[in-house]
């Protein structure tokens, strides 16, 4: 799946502004056929909406909706800036969602997750982080919810000998794909994707996917955005069949 979606994405950034992208979006078949969904997006900045005028970053929960059967889907994106599965649940900000009543739930958490021990959002990967993760899925199970685990996208940073992406989300990552493991729920792993198609790319191409290139390789711009909401969108079609009929995306694999 990655050397395809590679490929993909080489034939993206030779079309300027993923004008491509555009032209190969098509309606789900027959959609007035499918009951309408609800889809809520949780998760933390590299989700979250940014709506303030001239403020160039973006959430690839932003850009999703570009991705769905609008007419058929409801897409409403919790994501807030700096939080964890820790301070998410604490501040109530779950009882919102599940307020919602979706009929999916995407969760992505670890950038926050992974902050110094001394921060209030940090948690442990194999402790409180996998914990939180449960409790989530769980709660949206009670719910009739079906939860579909997100893991966190890779920052735009190589390592020392400048072939790979570093690895501080890692152990986050490894946690994320063993709940979903053990909790039996679809995982979207965006942290392999992601891995494999940055370091698909040279720098200069990878700077283009961020806000603020030259000092922030964590959060994203417009373009990003939008690479991450395909990856999602495509990879949620793949491993939640039911989600196919309701989203707009390219045939090619």
């Amino acid at each position: 799946m990655h050397s395809a979606f590679c490929r993909f994405l080489a034939l993206a950034f030779a079309l300027s502004n993923l004008i491509f992208l555009q032209a190969v979006v098509a309606g789900p078949p027959d959609s007035k056929a499918i009951p309408a969904i609800r889809i809520a997006l949780v998760g933390d900045s590299t989700v979250a909406d940014y709506l303030k005028p001239g403020d160039v970053h973006r959430g690839w929960g932003q850009l999703f909706p570009e991705f769905v059967d609008t007419n058929r889907v409801t897409v409403q994106n919790f994501a807030v800036n700096g939080r964890s599965t820790k301070t998410f649940k604490k501040e109530g900000r779950w009882e919102k969602v599940l307020a919602f009543k979706p009929d999916y739930v995407f969760i992505q958490f670890g950038h926050n997750d992974s902050h110094g021990k001394d921060k209030p959002e940090a948690t442990d990967a194999k402790t409180d982080y996998t914990s939180n993760l449960v409790w989530y899925v769980e709660t949206a199970k009670a719910q009739g919810a079906v939860p579909i685990l997100v893991t966190p996208m890779h920052r735009g940073k190589w390592t020392s000998e400048g072939h790979h992406m570093t690895q501080e989300f890692g152990p986050y990552a490894d946690a994320m794909r063993a709940v979903a493991n053990d909790e039996k729920v679809p995982l979207v792993d965006l942290y392999a994707l992601s891995g494999a198609a940055f370091e698909g790319m040279t720098d200069d191409q990878l700077a283009t996917l961020f806000a603020i290139p030259e000092t922030d390789r964590t959060h994203f711009n417009e373009r990003g955005a939008r690479l991450l909401a395909l990856m999602v969108a495509q990879e949620a079609s793949r491993i939640v069949p039911a989600l196919k009929p309701y989203m707009k995306i390219s045939s090619e694999k």
